[in-house]
């Protein structure tokens, strides 16, 4: 049975709550590179930031739930070591190939429930008197480029949920899948150069894409992924609540 529409209102506010009362979620998240162009061999600073303003990181980011890895041209996926410091988490990468690789992290929480004692894993089958309870995960990918040719997209990693990209005269269209697959209805933010805010631009068509123009973007941009749904009948949750965040260099 779908969620009756004003408990679906009611669970919406509830997840906003949510997320405005993590520290982890209250910000924006992202990986990225020092370096987005390199030659091959040279090794390249890698962070994973959090901030209010876009892309100044405030905070370090916790690294429960969270695993890392990079993605070579040819398949190889690499796993990456993030240490902390004041304001972010850092790692290195070492480019061995010519190509386009893919930096990434995922953070999968699973099925949670908001309880009495705040939230805790497991659904309502576990927690009965839950207000609420969501299948919560969120990934965030960014890419380095090696060789004389620059790539002009990206493609799916097998992520549960990620946003690729591809460029197409002066616009860069947007691509969302889930489990490598194109996922229509998937509304984009994007986060610009010193901006505190994402300002929506549209949802995914059947296709999963959305295109937008290169004009409106200076260099570093931030494009925020979020695809929610009511879970199927007889799941011991109540909402699919998936997030990914794409960092651009457009320079």
């Amino acid at each position: 049975m779908k969620m009756p529409h004003l408990l679906k209102i009611f669970f919406s506010i509830i997840v906003i709550l949510f997320l405005c009362a993590s520290s982890v979620f209250a910000h924006f998240t992202w990986i990225h590179p020092l370096l987005t162009s390199v030659k091959i061999g040279e090794t390249v600073s890698v962070r994973i930031s959090t901030g209010h303003a876009f892309p100044e990181s405030e905070q370090a980011s916790s690294m429960e739930n969270l695993t890392s890895f990079a993605m070579s041209p040819s398949g190889e996926k690499i796993s990456l070591q993030f240490n902390s410091d004041d304001n972010f988490l850092h790692s290195s990468y070492t480019v061995g190939e010519e190509g386009l690789h893919t930096l990434y992290f995922e953070s999968d929480r699973g099925i949670i429930s908001r309880t009495t004692r705040g939230w805790q894993p497991g659904g309502k089958d576990q927690h009965p008197q839950a207000t609420s309870s969501m299948n919560f995960y969120t990934s965030a990918l960014a890419h380095i480029f090696a060789g004389e040719n620059t790539p002009r997209g990206s493609g799916p990693i097998d992520l549960k949920f990620e946003l690729t990209f591809k460029i197409e005269n002066n616009r860069v269209v947007l691509i969302a899948y889930r489990d490598s697959q194109p996922l229509e209805g998937t509304e984009i933010s994007v986060v610009k150069m010193g901006s505190r805010n994402a300002e929506p631009i549209g949802i995914t068509n059947a296709s999963g894409q959305l295109s937008y123009s290169r004009d409106e973007l200076s260099e570093e941009a931030l494009f925020v992924a979020l695809y929610s749904r009511d879970a199927p009948d007889g799941s011991n949750y109540d909402m699919d609540y998936l997030r990914s965040t794409l960092y651009l260099n457009m320079k």
